[in-house]
């Protein structure tokens, strides 16, 4: 029997379009409850009196907006752009100077914006000539998650250009403690009591759903989160462990300011979510082999390693290599051999993994049998040895395992030049 059989309603519902499930019930609930919506525009809004508001409504997926709230006050037409990211990250879009606000239109064509930079600067007139008769208009930004540790901005955002980031990011306890407890409207009461269920944890009087704790974050924690449980718990831990991510990064900025390190979180890897945490540092392969790769041009690879789980008891900690983009077709059929061989070594040479991390190293990776064993690529370029029976206690456990792979790679570094090792390995020799 299917494991959705369980689901409730709103559950089974939303299951394989959360952001867009969501972003449809909430919009519907706003034009259900004036209650409500007014509650809500008092508290992200903060008007000098509500009462003044007038034509207040709500619209879903409208304009490419997740939810779009339009209202009147005085002599001022107010549309506040939600921006829904209850599960998907940011995409990012390559602008178009025709579509921008004038004072904007020197931007550079196919310039990469995030989702939330490129709404700011759009050209709205085709919005607000749908929704108000001429009056000044007035426009706010929020940036909707599951829920916040913090007050700081959450949408990723390019702080080299010229516009300041004007999202406010808002949780899911907005929304919720904005709904009359009882309306009188069955579905409207359901959906309350599953956004309750969802998103609020023991303390609903504060914003701030999720504590970062140290004892917060473990294997333990993982496993529970990657079975059944509330999206406020699954995010939590997201947000656990973006602070870790964090801390890596201050770390190496202080710790090892020279060295090109890059720290990553990403979140639904694989097919069933989890987690992936990782820190590399790259170079640039100049003359690829033929022999070997289907591409001509430079290639960037990175080394370094990761944590990943997306099932139950099956975190692995990786020591790795690959190339940045990670692209599918990279390494020719013909040339896997020779890739392998550059990369894990044979009897006769050491690869670029062994090399880099070191037998001391590399000992943590064997099993039970002190054997070895050397991951080979499948479709695209990542190699990688593992350690075995990977576990961790707390935020400061893995933080300290992270830093302490950190200092041996910048050992290894300081001996073995990354970019001459790639030239050595994989370059065309012709």
């Amino acid at each position: 029997m299917s494991k959705l059989k369980d689901l409730n309603f709103f559950e089974s519902v939303a299951h394989h379009n959360l952001e867009r499930f969501h972003s449809e019930c909430i919009s519907w609930a706003f034009n259900a409850s004036e209650k409500m919506l007014l509650n809500f525009i008092e508290k992200v809004a903060n008007p000098d009196n509500i009462l003044n508001i007038t034509d207040a409504e709500v619209h879903c997926e409208r304009h490419n907006t997740d939810i779009l709230v339009s209202y009147k006050m005085c002599e001022t037409h107010h549309f506040i752009h939600i921006e829904n990211k209850i599960k998907a990250n940011e995409h990012f879009i390559a602008v178009n100077p025709k579509k921008v606000e004038e004072k904007y239109s020197d931007i550079a064509k196919n310039t990469k914006l995030s989702q939330t930079q490129f709404y700011l600067i759009r050209n709205k007139a085709e919005i607000e000539q749908e929704f108000n008769a001429g009056e000044k208009v007035k426009w706010q930004y929020l940036f909707l998650v599951p829920a916040v540790s913090d007050e700081k901005q959450k949408n990723m955002w390019d702080h080299n250009r010229e516009e300041k980031n004007l999202w406010r990011t808002i949780s899911y306890w907005h929304i919720v403690t904005s709904m009359p407890v009882s309306s009188g409207n069955k579905i409207f009461d359901d959906y309350r009591d599953y956004l309750l269920s969802q998103f609020l944890g023991e303390n609903q009087s504060t914003p701030y759903q999720v504590i970062i704790r140290d004892e917060s974050i473990s294997t333990d924690k993982i496993n529970e989160s990657l079975g059944r449980n509330t999206i406020l718990k699954k995010y939590g831990l997201r947000l656990h462990f973006e602070a870790v991510a964090d801390e890596l990064r201050n770390f190496v900025e202080k710790a090892h300011p020279n060295e090109p390190f890059e720290v990553r979180f990403l979140t639904d890897t694989g097919n069933n979510g989890g987690f992936l945490l990782e820190v590399f540092t790259t170079a640039s392969l100049q003359n690829p082999n033929p022999k070997i790769f289907n591409s001509k041009k430079p290639i960037d690879f990175r080394i370094g390693f990761q944590f990943e789980q997306n099932k139950t008891d099956k975190g692995k900690f990786k020591l790795y290599f690959a190339d940045v983009v990670y692209k599918t077709g990279l390494i020719k059929e013909a040339g896997k051999e020779e890739y392998h061989n550059a990369v894990g070594g044979t009897k006769d040479s050491i690869g670029i993994l062994r090399t880099i991390f070191g037998e001391e190293t590399l000992d943590k990776c064997r099993d039970k049998n002190n054997k070895l064993k050397f991951n080979k690529s499948t479709s695209k370029s990542f190699c990688s040895y593992l350690i075995n029976n990977f576990s961790f206690t707390n935020k400061t456990d893995l933080e300290s395992i992270f830093k302490s792979e950190i200092k041996t790679l910048v050992n290894s570094l300081s001996q073995h030049n990354f970019k001459d090792l790639l030239n050595d390995k994989l370059k065309n020799n012709n």
